[in-house]
């Protein structure tokens, strides 16, 4: 079986898992995890699907710079025919979005739950100061703050909580399988597109299927092709190399997970178009609240994802009528 990343040992198994994500407002976190046991991967939002999934492209930076295939991801394979089809229109790229790097890590939540969540890379430099400053990220909590700025893009902002060391031995045999959480991501979506919808949910469109048929549904079904290359499951870079933090081994390695996890939902694509149809601006959508994002996708005549995330909810319409 392909494999994601290589800071887990291959002989701990873990049940159940599902991959979080920073909320709206406060995230108050306890990372289980130095960085150097993080996972760094990309990942693709499926709008139609409603569905995150990891990009399983092997191409170097400079045969994706060049355009060179096919890729092994689906999702990029089209984004690359589609800008080469762009350029003979004389423009620079199409309108579709490649995948976006995300962090896996172990944390404690302010709830009690030990959950694997994706942080974005925009906040990585921050926690990696705070490492460096502090020898760790285990030793205090983190608040990580979602939220929009003036000009109604998201954004977030790192606050650490003061030193208080406690013996976090006693989560380790709950901490989650960063590969077993990507692989089952893949597997999920995958299922979905031979569905041609996320389990429990109605099918879609036969023009939507119709879409994802062929090959490219048969590719879907293949297990997680490889790994991209060197990326997959490398640890961020450390802000300082010679520092004495990034010499040692974080010493809590994952075991069997027997501990409740918030279920996740779907990443939120960083996709960002205006909704010309109903002459509503962009600020104007990210503007609105949950209930009347889902009432203005239902009046669109398509199904609100299950989530009360505004941004995700925006993200969604906007992929959908772009």
């Amino acid at each position: 079986m392909p494999t994601f990343g290589t800071k887990v040992k291959d002989d701990k198994k873990s049940g159940s898992q599902f991959i979080s994500y920073p909320k709206d407002g406060d995230n108050v976190y306890r990372f289980l995890e130095d960085s150097s046991d993080w996972t760094k991967y990309f990942e693709h939002f499926d709008a139609d699907l409603r569905m995150s999934f990891p990009c399983p492209d092997e191409r170097t930076y400079e045969q994706r710079k060049n355009y060179e295939g096919p890729s092994d991801c689906p999702k990029c394979e089209e984004k690359r025919i589609a800008d080469l089809e762009a350029q003979k229109e004389g423009k620079d790229y199409s309108n579709l979005w490649g995948p976006q790097k995300r962090y896996l890590v172990n944390v404690l939540t302010s709830e009690g739950y030990v959950n694997l969540v994706k942080l974005p890379a925009s906040i990585l430099d921050d926690l990696l100061l705070y490492e460096t400053r502090y020898g760790t990220l285990t030793d205090r909590e983190y608040t990580i703050t979602k939220f929009k700025n003036r000009d109604g893009k998201v954004k977030y902002s790192v606050d650490r909580g003061d030193a208080d060391k406690i013996d976090l031995t006693m989560y380790k045999d709950r901490m989650n399988d960063h590969e077993e959480a990507l692989q089952r991501n893949w597997t999920e979506w995958s299922q979905a597109v031979q569905l041609g919808h996320r389990p429990g949910e109605k099918p879609l469109t036969d023009e939507v299927k119709d879409a994802f048929g062929g090959q490219a549904a048969q590719k879907f079904h293949d297990p997680m092709p490889s790994q991209r290359g060197s990326s997959w499951g490398d640890a961020p870079t450390p802000v300082d190399p010679g520092h004495s933090a990034w010499g040692g081994e974080n010493s809590a390695q994952p075991q069997n997970q027997q501990f409740p996890s918030e279920p996740a939902g779907a990443a939120e694509p960083e996709q960002a178009e205006d909704d010309g149809e109903k002459e509503i601006s962009e600020s104007e959508l990210r503007a609105m609240s949950a209930d009347e994002l889902k009432g203005l996708i239902e009046s669109c005549g398509l199904e609100a994802p299950d989530t009360d995330d505004s941004d995700e909810l925006a993200d969604y319409l906007i992929s959908k009528l772009s």
